[in-house]
């Protein structure tokens, strides 16, 4: 296997990890986590709908998310290895991947790399806080996944959709279903806990009649939490996409490579 070959191992097997993750975080919202009951408001008549946990994400969720978490941070290391040896250098314990913009910290992480390299990684790519902000949200993640598990939390609620049906006044056709409508969340709560608002209908569109009926239903997902560096973000698409970035991002550095 070439150098270069190695270094697209390591994202493919990242690739895979959030695949998986997603298949599973799939499976997981179709047993239905999370419930919704409603309760008219006494004060203003609204309907109003609310969250209730059924079962917490399992642990198995968070395996995978660190597994593509870690696999693809540690291929920018291999990457940082493999073109110091291009360059003909010896790679040594402070090779890796740099994380800050201070150059003379780069420098050391970067020992042995062609000054090309160093170029294209700090004035071109550049991977800190400030620069594309992909790098340090991995590089965050990682380290937090070395000290604990990341839980996914809670699921986040997406939209509340409202499926209306109308009849035509003087037909003997059936009702006609209407495209149904999504309406996002003007608060995207999460966690999620028992007894949170997850949507409302006001009491002057509850109304309903022979010819005009309304119901309701939610979409929830899985996010990431407060501790999080992309806290309330989805876990899917944010990982794959994450991910994809990163790769496509030091695709050249890659090129470079036999």
């Amino acid at each position: 296997m070439t150098p270069s070959e190695q270094v697209r191992a390591k994202f493919q097997r990242a690739h895979r990890h959030a695949t998986s993750l997603a298949e599973q975080l799939a499976d997981y919202i179709m047993t239905e986590p999370y419930g919704v009951y409603r309760e008219e408001e006494s004060e203003s008549g609204d309907l109003v709908f609310k969250a209730i946990t059924k079962s917490e994400p399992p642990i198995e969720l968070s395996l995978t998310l660190g597994d593509a978490v870690h696999n693809a941070r540690t291929a920018l290391d291999h990457l940082v290895w493999q073109l110091v040896i291009a360059n003909g250098g010896t790679p040594g314990k402070d090779t890796c991947w740099p994380t800050t913009d201070k150059p003379t910290t780069a420098q050391v992480r970067l020992r042995g790399a062609s000054p090309r390299v160093f170029d294209m990684i700090m004035n071109q790519i550049k991977p800190f806080p400030g620069g594309d902000e992909r790098f340090p949200r991995l590089h965050e993640l990682d380290i937090e996944d070395k000290h604990h598990a990341i839980v996914p939390v809670g699921c986040a609620n997406t939209f509340m959709n409202l499926h209306v049906e109308m009849k035509l006044p003087g037909s003997d056709r059936g009702p006609i279903a209407m495209p149904v409508i999504g309406i996002p969340p003007l608060d995207r709560k999460y966690p999620l806990a028992d007894g949170v608002e997850v949507g409302r209908v006001m009491k002057a569109a509850r109304a309903e009649s022979d010819h005009f009926s309304m119901k309701t239903s939610f979409v929830f997902d899985l996010c990431f939490s407060s501790d999080s560096a992309p806290a309330g973000e989805p876990l899917v698409p944010t990982i794959p996409d994450l991910i994809q970035g990163i790769e496509g991002a030091v695709g050249p550095l890659i090129d470079l490579l036999p």
